[in-house]
């Protein structure tokens, strides 16, 4: 038996057009490292075919995005939903909630 970590992808726009965008993806970068959670972050400002991979995925171009596995889980709000209701840590392992 040996422990496998989930892949944890936030994705993000280093040219983000709005306030709230920039303030939710900073709020999410800092839950997850409270959450002492190892993450991958991907700018879709450079990379074009991540933005498009994830509007296909998620049905949004809303960001930040945040992934599970390659499952979407959603921005910063459904994040902070999850760790109210004490499930984003069983979501970060992988688990279906």
């Amino acid at each position: 038996f040996f422990f496998v970590m989930s892949e944890v992808v936030l994705y993000y726009a280093s040219v983000s057009g709005t306030a709230k965008t920039k303030k939710d993806t900073q709020n999410l970068r800092w839950l997850l490292e409270k959450k002492n959670c190892a993450f991958d972050e991907v700018d879709i400002a450079r990379d074009p075919i991540a933005r498009g991979m994830i509007r296909k995925k998620s049905g949004t171009a809303a960001i930040p995005q945040l992934y599970v596995d390659g499952k979407y889980i959603g921005g910063y709000d459904e994040a902070q939903e999850l760790e109210e209701i004490d499930k984003l840590s069983d979501v970060l392992d992988g688990e279906d909630v």
